[in-house]
Parts: C-alpha cells; sequence; structure tokens
C-alpha cells in the first residue's frame, strides 16, 4: 500500500470576504439618490396662492409692546405682542344692534 502524504491542508471551502470596492459604494449612492428624487417629486409642495393676510394698521404703545390690526380671510383681528405674551381677538364681527330696543 502506497501512502501519499501532504503538509498542504485540504480546502474545501473558501473563506468569505468581503470584496469592498467603488462600484458598490457607487451603487449604494446612486439608489439612495434615486429614492430621494422620487420622494421629492411625490411630496413636492404645492405653489402657495396670495397670502391671504394683510397688516392694516401697527401702532408701538410701549418701548415692547405692539398692537397690530391685520386682516385675514375678510375677516380683522387686533394683534397684541409684548415680551410676555401674544393675544389675539377678532374684531371683524360687530354685534348686532336689532334686539336693541330705545
Amino acid at each position: 500500500m502506497i501512502t501519499n502524504s501532504t503538509t498542504e491542508p485540504i480546502v474545501f471551502k473558501q473563506e468569505f470576504s468581503p470584496k469592498n470596492g467603488w462600484f458598490n459604494y457607487g451603487l449604494a449612492i446612486t439608489i439612495l439618490l434615486i429614492v430621494i428624487l422620487v420622494l421629492a417629486k411625490k411630496y413636492k409642495s404645492k405653489p402657495l396662492g396670495p397670502i391671504g393676510c394683510q397688516l392694516i394698521e401697527k401702532k408701538h404703545l410701549g418701548n415692547k409692546t405692539v398692537v397690530y390690526v391685520i386682516e385675514y380671510q375678510q375677516q380683522r383681528f387686533l394683534l397684541a405682542d409684548n415680551q410676555h405674551a401674544l393675544a389675539i381677538h377678532n374684531v371683524g364681527a360687530r354685534p348686532s344692534l336689532d334686539g336693541i330696543k330705545s
């Protein structure tokens, strides 16, 4: 009987080693850019129409207190602003005097 001995190991399976190349990175970046462009086109903001808010009058009451009269969607509002608070009051609707008898 003849025995043949070798000192080299028998390789049944190659070891896995990921091949990091520029092609893989370029492909991933290209796919991400395509996804971003598709989503941006899908959720594109619609152009805004004319702004419905118009400043009617502005009055300074003190160093840090300002009162504005603004008109928004055919209604007038009184807007008071100071360093501590912001208040808004609808002044467009006036009470009716039909129910008052003189």
